[in-house]
């Protein structure tokens, strides 16, 4: 199979965040949660003025970021076996950038989340 189109299905495909805007404004459930986010986001705002709303939001998004991350990275060992059966070679050796983090004993080969994740790349 050719490697090329996994890696821009899964990493170089520059338009799933417009295709992933596009699908959740098709989810009633989602635009209704954005819009009533939108109004509590404006009263706090006038509440606590731009400073510390600003402040709170970077704060906000950034754990946001992380916890979707974590999620996106939960199912590495998924991933590499759903590409394996796809007859995909997949890297099993440690980056050379790496840190560390994970153990042997954690099962994820002594290799934390990011690293394994990294496999894919």
């Amino acid at each position: 199979m050719d490697q090329t189109i996994l890696h821009t299905l899964f990493f170089g495909n520059l338009e799933i965040p417009a295709e992933i805007a596009k699908f959740c404004n098709t989810i009633p459930e989602y635009v209704q949660a954005e819009q009533e986010c939108n109004r509590a986001a404006v009263k706090l705002l006038d509440l606590i003025g731009y400073e510390c709303y600003n402040e709170f939001e970077f704060a906000l998004t950034s754990h946001l970021s992380c916890e979707a991350r974590a999620y996106c990275l939960f199912g590495p060992g998924l991933r590499q076996e759903v590409l394996k059966g796809l007859g995909v070679q997949c890297r099993t050796e440690k980056p050379p950038f790496a840190k560390g983090g994970g153990t042997a004993e954690s099962g994820d080969g002594g290799f934390s989340p990011i690293e394994n994740a990294s496999v894919f790349m």
